[in-house]
């Protein structure tokens, strides 16, 4: 007698031994539910990370590597052991104060916590 092996949906990896027209009548193998995909519009846009933190002055100096960023801007600020969210209030350059620093400059931004180097600067679009 030839027998089929069907895998049992209430038993999980259970097998049991079934006759063959008894398995076309049984339930087939469980399938994985039909997955739904929503799209999640990005909020955030990686813009460059932390250089360097001057505590005396709470400034920031980072580096924009992918992005601008200026005045009033909402800026969010993510590492190992920081993540917060901020508005850009002051920027400065070379001890100026600036209005927009664009890709490839070195901008020193005012801040509220501490951040650490190489902590990863986002830009939040509202």
């Amino acid at each position: 007698m030839v027998h089929a092996f069907v895998r049992a949906a209430s038993r999980g990896t259970n097998v049991r031994r079934v006759r063959p027209s008894q398995a076309l009548s049984l339930r087939p193998f469980p399938l994985n539910p039909a997955f739904v995909y929503t799209i999640i519009p990005c909020r955030e846009e990686r813009i460059g990370s932390v250089i360097r933190f001057f505590e005396k002055e709470s400034f920031a100096a980072i580096e924009l590597d992918f992005g601008d960023l200026s005045v009033g801007d909402t800026s969010r600020i993510k590492g190992n052991a920081t993540d917060f969210t901020r508005k850009v209030n002051a920027m400065a350059f070379d001890h100026k104060s600036v209005d927009t620093e664009i890709c490839g400059q070195l901008a020193g931004i005012k801040l509220s916590h501490p951040a650490k180097p190489l902590d990863l600067v986002y830009k939040v679009k509202e």
